[in-house]
């Protein structure tokens, strides 16, 4: 088969993954502190990404569909020092990312978000 046809048939069949950076911070919390950010997820038909910190805490998820009222949250504690993987369908067009750090003083947290399609 000569390569043109094999360029061609590829990009006939190709599907395209593509990333996109929602929520991004590595800023550690103090004690007790709190990390809320929205991100615009029309694009994108699911959300994915990590969360490092080193003390424990409770990470929030909830969604809107118009980036006012934001329902369907999805909560879970986070546990210190734990490699987070987050990856979950898009549920509306916008997205807010709660983070609340326990009693002790962080001095690492990575939280990525990025969406995906």
């Amino acid at each position: 088969m000569p390569i043109t046809n094999v360029v061609q048939n590829f990009q006939a069949n190709a599907k395209f993954t593509t990333f996109d950076t929602l929520i991004s911070t590595s800023a550690p919390l103090g004690a007790a502190g709190v990390f809320t950010s929205d991100g615009d997820t029309r694009f994108f038909d699911r959300i994915t990404g990590t969360l490092f910190a080193d003390q424990a805490g409770t990470i929030s998820i909830k969604y809107s569909v118009d980036g006012i009222n934001f329902d369907g949250e999805q909560t879970r504690a986070y546990v210190a020092s734990e490699l987070l993987c987050i990856d979950t369908a898009n549920k509306a067009r916008f997205v807010r990312v709660t983070f609340t750090n326990g009693a002790i003083a962080q001095t690492v947290f990575r939280l990525n978000l990025l969406g995906k399609n």
